[in-house]
């Protein structure tokens, strides 16, 4: 529902200013390297563990 309202919001915003749209496209931005760091960190193999009392 709040996701319909910022659309909402933004739709009626964009009429009278159009530079609402680009704050939301540089929140889309943030939000994508965001992802993609989280994809990296989950690529990456687990470290060997090692035993220390062996």
């Amino acid at each position: 529902e709040k996701l319909d309202d910022k659309q909402f919001r933004k739709d009626h915003h964009h009429h009278h200013h159009p530079q609402p749209q680009q704050q939301y496209q540089q929140q889309q931005q943030q939000q994508q390297q965001h992802q993609q760091q989280q994809q990296q960190h989950q690529q990456q193999p687990p470290p060997p563990q090692q035993h220390p009392f062996r």
